[in-house]
């Protein structure tokens, strides 16, 4: 295979911290800020798969003109913009009240529970907004437990999140090697969602210790019990919307079908 030319990996580097400084200052909403803009997103996905390409073919050719330490990962929670509550009372309220949970040293874990499809995932996401737009941590993460767990993926997910290159196979010097990542942290949120069954936190790499005021799990459920069994200190029902916040949910999503037709 032919080398890329002298140059072409400064280039493909400037290239591609560019590209991770426009996404993690981006809005990619509509004019609203109510829906997502699938132009913008689209073309974002389109510029990041050719950056890939590029590295590969660097990857490939084995010429790099320097070698620097990797990109950190754009902000999953982008800064600013219009909340995804606007025109949610209730959840308004609620968001509230977790935010100050969050700030309050005495609690570190948090439970969100109710029936499904009440929207759990989407008010636990516009927490970590606002938690990142207030800088209340130094790094947040957000795994997917689900019906069965697997603790493998699980620590996987969180060591990806964490930017941690878990490459052990044994499953004790894997939670030892979160447990270790996990303690360079002072301030910490982690976001467990869909959490079905209690889960022993330690056999992921959550030790008691990890426990301290910087550090805070928010967790959803179905079941209360679930989270009282997870020794949560604050838990937050989700009630149904009222017949106002439903209408304008339909909005939303009917302005989102709009969009994608437009698209295609």
């Amino acid at each position: 295979m032919r080398a890329p030319p002298a140059g072409h990996s400064n280039n493909v580097t400037t290239e591609s911290e560019n590209f991770l400084s426009n996404e993690a200052g981006r809005s990619n909403t509509c004019v609203s800020g109510s829906c997502p803009n699938l132009k913008l997103i689209y073309k974002s996905s389109k510029t990041a798969k050719k950056i890939r390409m590029e590295v590969d073919e660097l990857v490939q050719g084995g010429k790099f003109d320097r070698v620097s330490n990797p990109a950190r990962l754009p902000p999953l929670w982008p800064n600013g913009g219009v909340t995804e509550l606007d025109g949610f009372e209730s959840r308004k309220t609620q968001l509230r009240l977790l935010m100050e949970a969050l700030e309050d040293d005495g609690v570190n874990i948090i439970g969100v529970y109710s029936m499904g499809g009440i929207g759990k995932t989407t008010f636990v996401e516009e927490v970590a907004k606002q938690a990142y737009a207030h800088q209340l941590f130094d790094e947040m993460v957000m795994v997917v437990v689900s019906h069965k767990p697997n603790l493998r993926k699980l620590q996987g997910d969180l060591a990806e999140m964490l930017e941690l290159n878990l490459k052990e196979e044994g499953e004790l010097l894997r939670t030892v090697r979160l447990r270790e990542r996990l303690n360079q942290v002072k301030r910490i949120l982690i976001i467990m969602d869909d959490l079905w069954t209690p889960l022993d936190l330690t056999t992921i790499g959550i030790s008691q210790g990890n426990l301290n005021k910087g550090f805070k799990i928010i967790l959803t459920s179905r079941s209360l019990d679930v989270c009282n069994a997870m020794n949560t200190q604050r838990n937050f029902h989700m009630d149904m919307l009222s017949p106002v916040e439903s209408w304008n949910l339909f909005k939303k999503w009917r302005v989102i079908q709009l969009n994608l037709r437009i698209l295609t």
